[in-house]
């Protein structure tokens, strides 16, 4: 047991310093309350939120954001 443990903590800490360099932002933020108050699985609860969220950060995005915003 003790061998799977450290792997699992190695792929988390692998896992948080990809989502540290990525800036997740405020869809990301939202989600986890979400998440942990209504038993809403992660992944789930983006769907509502991330066209709102898309349209509200358009203009503070980089030009790549933008053009998925307008679909």
């Amino acid at each position: 047991m003790g061998k799977a443990r450290e792997e699992m903590a190695l792929g988390q800490y692998i896992a948080g310093m990809g989502f540290f360099n990525v800036g997740l932002g405020l869809v990301h933020g939202m989600v986890h309350p979400l998440s942990a108050w209504y038993n809403i699985p992660h992944g789930v609860a983006y769907a509502p939120l991330l066209p709102t969220i898309m349209k509200y950060n358009k203009e503070f995005t980089r030009e790549k954001y933008r053009e998925i915003a307008k679909t």
